[in-house]
């Protein structure tokens, strides 16, 4: 098979990503302040996400070119 080594370090920086839940008794003042966090988080979680499915589509294009029985 076609294997890249930068791969590893995709893997790796998906298992690092710490999601914040807030909480539902919250009285913080800062609630937009933290709503807008989240949706960045969120922005950002998508970004990696498209960034793995086009990296695994190119990775697959290349295997396909190499071999066309795989």
């Amino acid at each position: 098979g076609l294997i890249i080594p930068n791969s590893k370090k995709n893997i790796l920086a998906r298992k690092n990503v710490v999601t914040s839940r807030p909480s539902v008794f919250s009285n913080d003042s800062s609630s937009e302040e933290d709503a807008h966090k989240e949706v960045n988080a969120q922005i950002h979680r998508e970004a990696l996400k498209k960034k793995v499915q086009k990296q695994t589509k190119i990775e697959i294009q290349k295997a396909l070119e190499q071999d066309a029985t795989v």
